[in-house]
């Protein structure tokens, strides 16, 4: 145990005037039970909130309690102390550091002799939560049967015994938290979260011709889920975290798809699990014009700022026998204006347009795509 108090009892005021107060201070005549109680907040990453209960005999008149953290990541200004039990007890009269020590001084003044209990809280750095999930989905790819972990890693310089630890959403659980260890703990199962399977084609970051060849490109594939009530995840955020999602097949055996990321996800966001690539749908898209209009000269003849008028199309083929979902994201830099769009669309920023494009089985969707940019300088 790193995290050290004590306890000087002043047993006599008159006593002071002879020996010099930080000698005084740094006296250990009465040392302090072990936390009574303990209780850790794991609600912000990378920090605790740790908040000890610990037992004083106090003697009537001035006390001074000594707090020491050598070793300990525990930030300094964060420390506090309230007495609760029983309440006016005692009172703090003051605190102060010795120099180039990792210790704290208070003052506390007692009515009469007495046994308090006192809370000291602070933060402490290196003690936090790591997020991990584990998937199932079913044979049709409709449902996830979702795990949640917390991997809580402790390299604080501190151990803990019996903590209670918070780490919301999960339930308040109680854990030996030993330096330098990490611990892993489920803290949910929920065994029917709807996903549904989608494709991406970005007109920004794959290619514009794609083919079936074994040596084509592929678009990525990924299982959509919705954090709400109504996917049986409640009502929480869902923390950023590693993911990995196996498949049970019709022998009843899993299988492992992959690896992946799951973001922070807002309470009715959506989250997308990527689970490999895919050259089921295939998206071929070609520019079909791209002329100037509406050109402007500067003085001297020469063109500074026109406007483009151009059309994309893009063919978007299912090759597999049952239904497909396609996100289509299109670029548009700059000042723009839309001419047509044969296929509806959402933005997803200023630049961007976001198609969901829902094919049956084998089935085949075109877009065609006719803006203007404004405002292009030469």
């Amino acid at each position: 145990m790193r995290i050290a108090a004590s306890a000087l009892l002043l047993i006599a005021l008159a006593l002071s005037p002879v020996m010099p107060h930080t000698a005084l201070a740094r006296t250990k005549l009465l040392a302090l039970p072990e936390r009574a109680a303990v209780h850790i907040a794991l609600d912000q990453p990378g920090t605790a909130l740790v908040e000890e209960e610990r037992v004083l005999s106090l003697q009537q008149g001035l006390n001074q309690l000594d707090f020491s953290w050598s070793g300990v990541r525990l930030d300094p200004d964060s420390i506090r102390i309230a007495v609760i039990n029983p309440p006016g007890a005692a009172t703090l009269l003051g605190v102060s550091y010795p120099p180039n020590e990792s210790a704290l001084l208070w003052d506390i003044a007692a009515k009469k002799a007495a046994r308090v209990t006192v809370r000291i809280s602070y933060i402490l750095n290196s003690l936090d939560r790591l997020a991990a999930y584990q998937g199932v989905v079913n044979e049709k790819e409709t449902l996830l049967e979702l795990s949640s972990f917390f991997v809580v890693r402790n390299f604080s310089g501190e151990d803990f015994s019996s903590a209670r630890v918070s780490m919301p959403p999960a339930p308040e659980i109680s854990l030996n938290l030993v330096n330098g260890q990490t611990a892993r703990h489920l803290a949910s199962r929920i065994a029917a979260v709807p996903v549904e399977k989608v494709w991406e084609f970005d007109s920004g970051r794959h290619p514009w011709e794609m083919s079936r060849e074994p040596d084509s490109s592929s678009l990525p594939v990924s299982y959509r889920i919705v954090n709400s009530p109504s996917s049986n995840l409640g009502i929480h955020a869902l923390w950023p975290g590693k993911i990995r999602i196996f498949q049970h097949n019709n022998k009843g055996d899993s299988l492992f798809l992959g690896e992946s990321r799951l973001d922070s996800t807002p309470l009715e966001g959506t989250a997308l699990v990527n689970i490999g690539q895919s050259r089921d749908v295939v998206v071929t898209q070609h520019k079909m014009q791209e002329t100037r209009v509406n050109e402007r000269k500067n003085t001297r003849g020469r063109v500074v700022l026109y406007d483009t008028d151009e059309i994309i199309e893009a063919k978007i083929e299912n090759f597999k026998d049952l239904p497909a979902v396609v996100m289509l994201y299109q670029h548009i830099p700059g000042q723009w204006q839309l001419v047509k769009s044969s296929l509806n669309f959402s933005r997803k920023n200023a630049g961007t347009l976001e198609y969901e494009v829902r094919l049956a089985a084998g089935q085949t969707k075109n877009l065609t795509l006719h803006f203007q940019r404004k405002n292009v300088r030469n």
